[in-house]
């Protein structure tokens, strides 16, 4: 069954579910306050859009100003820093630090044992509400190309 979509205010863009305890984890103090427990709240990944999270039944935005941590979805894809791994705090240049000294990097398999062993806090720490090694490899594979030309 596909995942249950609704239309940004701000923007228009699809934006998905994501679960109530990162919205209130991720939106600064006082301001999560406003949060309701019964209420859907949806993230907004459109990158020039100002709305990362939003509840449509309650006419409730949080914009990237109100977010503790840099949404990597909202920045451009050459920020500095641009955060990839929030539980353990990896970015694209620790990637392409590791990748050009050695022409590899073992941060995914590293962040994969730590999920395995239930280390993470994906939830609660990432803006996303969940996992970030998709990011994590394509950093990867964007700091081979870059060392390769």
């Amino acid at each position: 069954m596909p995942e249950s979509t609704a239309p940004c205010p701000e923007c228009g863009h699809d934006a998905r579910r994501i679960p109530t305890e990162t919205v209130r984890n991720m939106v600064e103090p006082f301001e999560n306050q406003t949060i309701e427990d019964d209420a859907q709240y949806r993230i907004c990944k459109t990158q020039d859009c100002p709305v990362v999270y939003f509840a449509d039944e309650l006419d409730q935005r949080f914009e990237t100003d109100a977010i503790r941590e840099r949404p990597n979805f909202k920045l451009e894809s050459d920020a500095d820093p641009y955060p990839l791994c929030y539980c353990f705090g990896y970015d694209k240049s620790h990637v392409r630090e590791d990748v050009a000294e050695n022409g590899e990097t073992n941060i995914a398999e590293w962040i994969t044992e730590r999920v395995q062993s239930e280390e993470c806090a994906c939830r609660w720490k990432s803006p996303l509400g969940g996992c970030c090694l998709a990011n994590v490899r394509e950093a990867i594979d964007e700091a081979k190309t870059e060392a390769a030309d």
